[in-house]
């Protein structure tokens, strides 16, 4: 709070004094002021509330979580704490006296004594919450026998969960947010849908029924060990998996995302960077998987997908201590980075850095970084933009990797293959021009095949926007193989989103939350969403053609659209196909106006299926009313041929309803425009569809690019 001190009223004013003893009076309230805020500040400060057997504040854990406030510390002495404890939604840190000392972790003890979760959360403390520094044991439940987040994205680190045994449920059950440098040991199971990061960790001989490393998990998976565990290493798990030693499991990796840069017994998947050697752990029957001096792993993996607010191996030491970041949870031969910002103590004093401090400089970039890049991190940088250009860098993921928050990443124009990730990065990723059609046709982003072609964290807001890519041949994932969004609410606009298929949901795109417009979204196939599904934000000006659904009988909805929740408005979705229902659009609930829908297929609802009832649209053999409706063939200029502009003798000329916030159309032109004397829709003269009819003026066509 700014207090201007000169505005305050005189409590003295009116008396006849002189200019000294007013001055004087007016210091004096000053302090007194100060000394009142002051205390204030220290009443409204995080409290330390300390457990343990005896001189602390409690002798349990569970009496000082219920006495405690939102920012509050806990801070627990070594000892057995015989109890099941709840964070009941409260943003606290609690950890042992010194989390990053093995042997305090060892000795401070959590113990359930079987009657249920260990640790449970609410499901709505964020990412200030942190439990840090245990071990927890003997939990026994059939939901998170350690663990059970309910969806949290409180912060787990460095704890040891051992010996949670309840029937079929794993360690750590439903967290949403960072999961580091723990060790998962001799637990039923180690980790059951956990969507956060979980990056840095041992996980090792979980051994029972159905016993697992990961399972149905969509999180990002970083650099972890997994290994020994009784049937699977990683089942059914969708998201990002990179830099993992997955090894000595029953089974290694099934229906799951491919991972890659990863050392995996038996892999006949493929895969980018992936190996097939033995990792070579020190002594792996006696729980040291420590690497070798001879590990195929030393230097094995890729830096440039690494992040996170904390980044050490699960020792506490440097990251990148060779020319690469190592597969697994261990970074061979390595110091200690206290902060976890890709420098080490040692390298941190050479450079005058704070060894407490990730971001010394507070430019947002983590020092170790800045100084690959060659940066300074202790001079404040403005970001400058960043350019990759083919083939001189190695990756567009490398531009993402060095770039500093809000920064406009360009990309030259190439065939670049790979998978890409934003790291939950709000910056701007764009070709050199995304409104040249050539342009964008010929900056490529291939997956060849292998994985999802863009992944976001899903913690990306609307500052963030991808735009001016051709994005094809994802496949081989689970959900979303073109991009898979996780929620986010960055921007996807004028891309080319082609040849991506996924036998789940999103072939073209799943489950973003932001503007997805501008785009041609072609020949992309799924068993549910061809072209989109579960995309709930704001879907416009897009062409939206060829695009399938296929699969199990009975089970394929929406050609063109599945589950999209939002606005969808002024698009085209034409000649989509599903093999059961909707094969243009099916169960999308949200505000569906503007749109063309037509010559798609399916043998139940071949337009809509179980949508909400759109209006002011062009929908073929449509009976199911709605304001503003027409049947009439849109008339689209050749469409067999990509050319999906209107004819001057349209019906969807100016046959829409006014969107006030929409004032351009899929290529740039001006809406609403007056092209037809002939009085239609609510009068707005806005078109139906992705084209605003302008008697093609604008030299700058897109078109579809087969």
């Amino acid at each position: 709070m700014f207090i201007d001190f000169d505005k305050i009223p005189n409590p003295i004013r009116g008396k006849k004094m002189n200019k000294l003893k007013l001055d004087s009076n007016l210091f004096l309230f000053r302090i007194f002021l100060f000394l009142m805020f002051s205390l204030l500040s220290l009443s409204l400060s995080a409290n330390i509330i300390t457990v343990g057997p005896s001189g602390a504040d409690y002798t349990k854990i569970q009496d000082a979580i219920d006495n405690a406030n939102n920012g509050d510390e806990i801070i627990v002495s070594q000892g057995t704490y015989t109890e099941n404890i709840d964070f009941k939604g409260k943003n606290i840190t609690l950890r042992s006296t010194n989390p990053k000392d093995s042997n305090v972790v060892a000795n401070t003890i959590i113990d359930g004594n079987l009657a249920g979760a260990v640790v449970t959360f609410k499901g709505t403390e964020n990412e200030t919450c942190v439990l840090s520094g245990f071990y927890i044991t003997k939990g026994n439940s059939s939901e998170g026998n350690g663990i059970r987040g309910n969806y949290s994205k409180a912060t787990i680190q460095n704890n040891v969960l051992y010996n949670n045994r309840g029937y079929s449920a794993a360690a750590i059950c439903k967290l949403s947010g960072t999961i580091r440098n723990n060790t998962i040991l001799n637990n039923r199971a180690g980790f059951y849908q956990c969507t956060g990061i979980i990056i840095n960790n041992l996980i090792q001989n979980n051994t029972g029924y159905a016993s697992y490393g990961f399972y149905d998990c969509d999180g990002t998976i970083i650099n972890n060990t997994i290994t020994n565990n009784e049937f699977y290493g990683i089942r059914y798990c969708d998201g990002f998996i990179i830099n993992c030693i997955i090894w000595g499991n029953s089974t290694q990796v099934d229906n799951s995302s491919k991972p890659f840069y990863s050392c995996i017994q038996n892999w006949t998947g493929g895969g980018t960077g992936n190996t097939t050697l033995d990792p070579k752990f020190v002594d792996a029957p006696n729980g040291d998987f420590h690497l070798q001096s001879n590990s195929p792993c030393i230097n094995s993996g890729n830096t440039f997908y690494l992040f996170g607010d904390y980044i050490a191996d699960i020792d506490g030491e440097c990251r990148i201590s060779g020319s690469s970041v190592d597969m697994g949870s261990d970074e061979y031969n390595s110091s200690l980075d206290n902060d976890g910002d890709l420098l080490s103590d040692n390298d941190e004093t050479t450079q005058t850095a704070d060894l407490n401090n990730p971001d010394s400089d507070s430019d947002g970039l983590k020092d170790g970084i800045e100084v690959l890049r060659g940066t300074s991190p202790i001079t404040f940088n403005t970001p400058p933009g960043y350019s990759v250009s083919h083939p001189l860098m190695r990756s567009i993921q490398q531009g993402i990797f060095f770039a500093f928050p809000d920064e406009d990443v360009t990309v030259s124009q190439g065939i670049y293959n790979e998978s890409i990730h934003f790291m939950g990065k709000d910056l701007i990723l764009q070709s050199s021009n995304p409104q040249d059609k050539n342009i964008v046709d010929t900056t490529i982003i291939d997956a060849n095949n292998l994985f999802s072609v863009v992944y976001f964290l899903g913690n990306e807001n609307v500052s963030c926007f991808l735009r001016g890519f051709t994005i094809r041949n994802g496949r081989l994932v689970p959900n979303g193989a073109g991009i898979q969004g996780n929620g986010t609410f960055a921007s996807i606009e004028n891309n080319i989103i082609k040849n991506n298929v996924i036998g789940g949901f999103g072939g073209g795109i799943y489950y973003c939350s932001g503007i997805i417009q501008n785009n041609i979204i072609s020949n992309n196939s799924a068993m549910y969403g061809g072209g989109l599904s579960l995309c709930n934000g704001t879907i416009q000006n897009n062409i939206i053609h060829n695009n399938t659904v296929s699969g199990s009988d009975n089970v394929e909805y929406g050609g063109g659209l599945y589950n999209c929740n939002g606005l969808i408005q002024n698009n085209t979705i034409y000649q989509n196909t599903s093999g059961f229902r909707g094969g243009g659009l099916s169960n999308c609930g949200g505000t569906i106006r503007n749109c063309i829908i037509w010559q798609n297929t399916a043998p139940s609802g071949p337009q809509i299926y179980g949508c909400s009832t759109p209006t002011y649209s062009c929908i073929q053999d449509w009976t199911g009313g709605g304001t503003g409706n027409i049947t009439s063939d849109p008339e689209l200029v050749d469409p067999a041929n990509g050319d999906y502009h209107l004819k001057n003798t349209s019906p969807c000329i100016d046959a829409g309803r006014i969107v006030v916030e929409l004032t351009k159309d899929f290529e740039g032109d001006t809406r609403p425009f007056n092209g037809t004397p002939i009085s239609r829709g609510d009068g707005s003269n806005y078109d139906i569809g992705a084209d605003e009819y302008a008697k093609y003026t604008n030299a700058d066509y897109w078109g579809l690019w087969e």
